[in-house]
């Protein structure tokens, strides 16, 4: 395939038979994207973690925030070169989609700033809230880095709607990225994944693999 310009490339999509929704793990949260994964235990381990003692969720833009605080939830950082379109990590209902300071210029995302700056609150960015039929809620926070210069929605995706997993959500237009993931109940990793982050690594997992899964609600 030929692309005509560089944001035909970034915003490129699998074939049909090798889409994420064709090609989805077993697990109840599959990966959304493309990215590497830095896990974290709870969202509450995060200021520690990221050596950032104002680190919080709370001005994001992600309703009853506080529900997320004490789960796991992960940091995806995606390249330049990785594929740059997102999709669902569960399905159920969109109980919140909405764009934020888009007419911002947003800072790097790459993982050394988080230690001085809350790219969740400085960059422009999308939050996307998807509540299954357990009551499980993944809150997006799909985050706009240096020299992206718009993040896409697919103009269908809208609250309200009823969606599978592994479905089409948007993409950015170049550049490195970042997407923050939330859940407001406790899923614990992958055990391939587990083994992973308890040797103090991060991982790279392709979108729609299978993540985590969901204990007991």
């Amino acid at each position: 395939h030929e692309y005509k310009t560089m944001n035909e490339w970034f915003c490129r999509k699998y074939a049909t038979e090798f889409s994420p929704q064709n090609n989805l793990g077993d697990s109840d949260v599959v990966m959304p994207a493309t990215a590497t994964v830095t896990w974290f235990p709870s969202v509450s381990n995060m200021p520690a973690t990221l050596k950032n003692d104002s680190f919080t969720i709370e001005k994001v833009g992600i309703p009853n925030h506080e529900q997320y605080v004490p789960y796991a939830c992960a940091l995806l950082y995606l390249a330049p070169a990785d594929y740059h379109c997102f999709h669902t990590p569960i399905a159920g209902k969109i109980v919140k989609c909405e764009l934020l300071d888009q007419s911002r210029y947003s800072v790097t995302v790459k993982p050394y700033v988080l230690k001085n700056i809350n790219i969740l609150t400085r960059n422009r960015r999308a939050v996307v809230v998807i509540e299954n039929d357990d009551g499980l809620r993944i809150a997006l926070v799909i985050i706009g880095g240096v020299s992206v210069d718009s993040i896409r929605l697919e103009n269908s995706f809208k609250e309200g709607k009823v969606v599978r997993k592994g479905e089409y959500i948007g993409c950015f237009a170049r550049g490195g990225s970042s997407i923050a993931m939330f859940s407001n109940h406790e899923i614990v990793l992958e055990q391939n994944l587990l083994d992973i982050v308890r040797s103090s690594r991060n991982f790279k997992l392709s979108v729609g693999r299978s993540l985590a899964k969901l204990k007991s609600i």
